[in-house]
């Protein structure tokens, strides 16, 4: 018993310090994120932000919706150190996305993108994963991140990526390549066109 309340105790500080905060927005159809942010967006479903986390992390994440934008930026006082810690997250749904933009060393997934088109930029060492279904995917990437795309299925899809990352994703019908740097390139739906051009000593291959 002596031990459970003990345990009780000891955990409850920290419980204390989690906390969400729901945000309202006018309608957004796009995403950027900057900072070492971990944002999980879930396409298909009602509008709503949710920032959630330690308070002095929730207080120092930035959103704001301009020209049907959803931009969260972490404001960091301290510029030597991030302070970030597991659990510090945003959660995001919302009906429609065409574009998702993310600059820094977080983690993001977005998953169910579902229409005609999808725009995908990132740039740094974070690591993205993305799944559902477009007609066109148009990517640019830059930095040492990871990008997951395989499970977002394309008909067509334009790359344009430079850097040291390791990219994969999906292309039935058309895949249109820039890569540049040392980074690893899978592509999976066997396209039947592909243009690519390649620079550095990466590698560009089908996947299995």
């Amino acid at each position: 018993m002596f031990r459970l309340t003990l345990l009780a105790a000891l955990l409850l500080p920290s419980l204390a310090l989690a906390d969400d905060q729901v945000r309202k927005f006018d309608t957004f159809y796009g995403i950027n994120v900057k900072g070492p942010i971990s944002v999980y967006v879930d396409v298909g479903k009602e509008q709503s932000v949710k920032v959630s986390g330690r308070k002095e992390y929730i207080d120092k994440v930035s959103t704001v919706v301009e020209g049907g934008v959803l931009r969260v930026v972490y404001e960091n006082a301290n510029k030597g150190s991030t302070n970030v810690k597991e659990g510090d997250k945003i959660t995001v749904t919302v009906p429609a996305l065409t574009s998702f933009r993310v600059l820094g060393a977080g983690e993001s997934r977005v998953t169910n993108i579902n229409g005609e088109r999808i725009d995908i930029s990132f740039e740094g060492a974070g690591a993205l994963y993305a799944s559902g279904k477009v007609k066109l995917l148009r990517m640019k990437g830059q930095g040492v991140g990871q990008a997951d795309l395989k499970d977002l299925h394309a008909e067509r899809a334009d790359v344009n990526f430079t850097g040291m990352g390791d990219i994969s994703l999906y292309a039935s019908d058309t895949l249109n390549l820039i890569v540049e740097g040392m980074g690893n390139f899978t592509y999976y739906g066997d396209p039947k066109h592909i243009n690519k051009s390649a620079k550095g000593i990466g590698n560009v291959s089908p996947g299995k």
